[in-house]
């Protein structure tokens, strides 16, 4: 079965998690909902090892731009109301045109059928709402930890860490 890599803990020593690697986390995991038998010969197989790969650069592509959206939406409404720390951001809104996206994107490829079924449609979405979810919590602990100060800051920590 053709895998691409899992990356399963994001680590920067420090920094924020660079957004290819979100990206390629997120790209990589849903490519490998694609299964592909490594010990067939047939020609669908060998042109499904081919695409896979490129399926997921494809999605890599167009999840790192989206989420360095998001992660810019994020620390901008943070920099003009620090209380909107104290929200719940509406992640699955914003994780919705991630899932269209990867859904375009399997659209035109041979895996088509396979993305239009409702379990892996419901997976995927799972994955891209906790990556969302991930990046806007990151951006807002960056922003705590510049702004240890400010009250809003100090209520969000007490409750997240």
């Amino acid at each position: 079965m053709t895998q691409l890599p899992h990356i399963g803990i994001l680590k920067t020593d420090g920094g924020p998690h660079p957004l290819e690697k979100w990206a390629e986390a997120t790209a990589n995991e849903i490519a490998n909902l694609v299964v592909v038998d490594e010990s067939s010969t047939s020609d669908a197989a060998k042109a499904a090892r081919r695409a896979k790969p490129r399926f997921a650069l494809d999605l890599r592509d167009a999840f790192e731009e989206l989420y360095g959206k998001i992660r810019d939406r994020t620390a901008s409404d943070l920099k003009g109301d620090s209380s909107k720390i104290l929200g719940l951001p509406d992640y699955k809104k914003l994780a919705s045109s991630l899932v269209s996206a990867t859904l375009g994107a399997a659209s035109k490829t041979q895996f088509a059928d396979h993305f239009k079924r409702p379990e892996v449609v419901a997976h995927l979405t799972k994955v891209i709402e906790e990556d969302v979810h991930g990046i806007i919590h990151e951006r807002r602990s960056w922003y705590a930890d510049v702004n240890s100060a400010n009250p809003h800051v100090k209520e969000w920590v007490g409750a997240h860490r």
